[in-house]
C-alpha cells in the first residue's frame, strides 16, 4: 500500500478530484426483443483538469501486454474475442458504459493499478482506433455474448479442462 501511495504521489502534480467510489454504470441493451442490463462496478473515478480517470485496482499481476491492441496481429473485433484478453475486455465494457453515461466527447483515460506490478503504467490503448468504432465493436460483442447466452439450443456447461476452486459458488455443483 506504501508503495501505491508513493506512485500516486509521483504521478499527480496537479490537484485532483474524486469522482466516484466503487460506483456502478449500466446501459440496456435489446438484443432479439430481450432487454439486458450491463453492469459494471468502477472501483474508482477521478477527475484530472479535463480527464475522467477510470480506476481498476488488482491485487494479481496485469502487465501492459494485457492491456495494449495491437493492430498488426489481429483485427479489433478478434482481438476482443480472444479469452486471454479479459482483462483488456473489462476495461472495454467500463469505456463502453462511461461513454454511455457522459457522452463520446467526453475525454478518458483507463487504467489499473496492479500491486503486484506498480511499476507498471497500465493504461489502456487503442492504436488509432476511432471512439465510434470503439463502441460499436464493444457493442457487437456484448449483443454477441447475450445471443449466445440466450441460444436454447446451446447448453450451459462446465469446462472439465478449467478447474472450479474450493471457495467458488458453483464447486458442489461440479464435484
Amino acid at each position: 500500500i506504501a508503495q501505491y501511495y508513493d506512485k500516486r504521489l509521483r504521478e499527480f502534480n496537479e490537484p485532483f478530484m474524486i469522482v466516484g467510489l466503487e460506483g456502478e454504470f449500466h446501459v440496456v441493451l435489446s438484443v432479439d426483443g430481450v432487454k439486458v442490463k450491463i453492469l459494471g462496478k468502477v472501483d474508482k473515478i477521478e477527475k484530472h483538469s479535463n480527464t475522467i480517470v477510470v480506476i481498476d485496482f488488482k491485487t494479481g499481476k496485469v502487465e501492459n501486454k494485457d492491456i495494449q491492441f495491437n493492430a498488426k496481429t489481429k483485427s479489433f473485433e478478434e482481438f476482443i474475442q480472444d479469452p486471454e484478453k479479459e482483462k483488456y475486455r473489462q476495461l472495454l465494457i467500463y469505456y463502453f458504459l462511461l461513454n454511455s453515461k457522459f457522452g463520446v466527447n467526453t475525454n478518458f483515460e483507463f487504467k489499473f493499478y496492479s500491486f503486484r506490478n506498480l511499476d507498471e503504467d497500465l493504461i489502456l490503448k487503442f492504436s488509432n482506433l476511432d471512439k465510434q468504432e470503439i463502441l460499436t465493436s464493444v457493442e457487437a460483442m456484448l449483443i454477441g455474448i447475450v445471443k449466445s447466452l440466450l441460444d436454447v439450443k446451446k447448453p450451459f456447461s462446465h469446462d472439465p479442462e478449467k478447474k472450479v476452486k474450493e471457495y467458488s459458488d458453483y464447486y458442489e455443483l461440479l464435484t
